[in-house]
């Protein structure tokens, strides 16, 4: 591979990745087809469909952007922001945990998941969810 084409390569990962090294490493690693001794064969960067985050459920596109807003969140505190019962807080934390929409943090708090977090904000700015500054 010549330097051009490396560096358009790593340039395209850091666009997608909107500068986040983990989102990068992450794609770096997914684009590798395989490897033996010296040589490393990978395949195009496969960008996801956004149309997917635009197709969600309101309520968790709503949900979502305040785990954006927040970074992290407690199940007392997602209660608090919706005025929700518990019953309702579980059933929709336990559905977005097993989308992997969101992931477990620390001291019981979730978070959205922090590899496709920048899918998320940019969908959300688009759609009017989000201001662009964040």
């Amino acid at each position: 591979m010549s330097d051009i084409r490396m560096a358009g390569l790593f340039n395209e990962i850091f666009k997608f990745s909107k500068g986040s090294i983990g989102v990068a490493l992450s794609s770096w690693l997914t684009m590798i087809n395989k490897n033996s001794d010296e040589i490393i064969s990978i395949n195009k960067l496969k960008k996801p469909d956004l149309k997917i985050i635009a197709d969600l459920d309101s309520e968790w596109q709503i949900w979502l952007t305040q785990f954006i807003l927040h970074k992290q969140l407690t199940k007392t505190r997602i209660a608090r922001i919706f005025n929700a019962d518990e019953k309702y807080v579980n059933h929709t934390s336990e559905a977005l945990l097993r989308s992997g929409f969101i992931v477990k943090g620390v001291n019981n708090s979730l978070k959205i998941n922090p590899y496709i977090e920048h899918l998320f904000i940019e969908k959300f700015t688009h759609m009017g969810l989000l201001w662009n500054n964040l």
